[in-house]
């Protein structure tokens, strides 16, 4: 049978995990698979508003020709904001 070091090496490695999992050992066999739901929100709010403010962004910019003053730097950061927001939501969620 090709492989069969291979299928050995994973069977003991499958094993042990399994082990692990069985006394405790382990703080991933612990955690709740489900995500959080409060996370889980902020994931949406930041990606919403992610994309919404970019659409405001491009709004700005084909209604000016450029990006001037405060409204375009507001909306760059805003986006900024929602997409930082939405990167964190998405690794605590």
């Amino acid at each position: 049978m090709p492989g069969k070091d291979w299928v050995q090496r994973a069977e003991s490695k499958i094993h042990f995990l399994s082990s692990l999992m069985g006394t405790g050992e382990s703080t991933a066999a612990k955690k709740d698979p489900q995500p959080d739901v409060l996370w889980s929100v902020v994931v949406v709010i930041g990606f919403l508003g992610w994309v919404g403010s970019l659409l405001g962004l491009i709004l700005v910019l084909f209604r000016q020709g450029e990006v001037r003053g405060s409204k375009g730097i507001y909306w760059f950061g805003f986006s900024f904001l929602c997409f930082i927001l939405w990167l964190v939501g998405m690794t605590k969620a």
